[in-house]
């Protein structure tokens, strides 16, 4: 298994199963995908595999630096099933919590030139009620 991040701590926990490398695998494949989507590589993740009568349960706790810390968790009667739909609660958190970076100062965004013109329009129409 090949490690995409190399500050990034990934564990696994297998309840009433045995361990599997090949669901760790996949389960690593899926959610680096989605890790690609944050601002920085995640601080950690904790993935849980269970099973519960003849539903197959994974959970998953991701911890940002930055941004929002997520949790999902997904049941299904075939464990790989369970992986997608967990990919994809998580890529639907980050859709919902979008993170943009604050900026620091009042630095006009970059290439856009309209900010400093709408601040210049802005300035001369406050001056020109001024002088009424």
């Amino acid at each position: 298994m090949s490690k995409i991040f190399q500050s990034f701590q990934m564990s696994y926990v297998f309840r009433h199963m045995k361990r599997s490398e090949a669901l760790e695998e996949v389960a690593y494949s899926k959610l680096c995908h989605s890790f690609g989507h944050l601002p920085k590589p995640p601080i950690s993740c904790k993935v849980t595999f269970s099973i519960n009568g003849d539903q197959h349960l994974v959970q998953a706790s991701i911890v940002t630096g930055k941004g929002p810390d997520l949790y999902c968790h997904a049941a299904s009667r075939n464990m790989y099933e369970a992986i997608d739909q967990l990919n994809s609660k998580i890529l639907q958190q980050l859709e919902k919590n979008k993170y943009e970076p604050q900026r620091k100062g009042r630095q006009p965004l970059e290439g856009s030139s309209s900010a400093a013109a709408e601040s210049e329009d802005n300035f001369q129409s406050i001056e020109s009620k001024n002088t009424l």
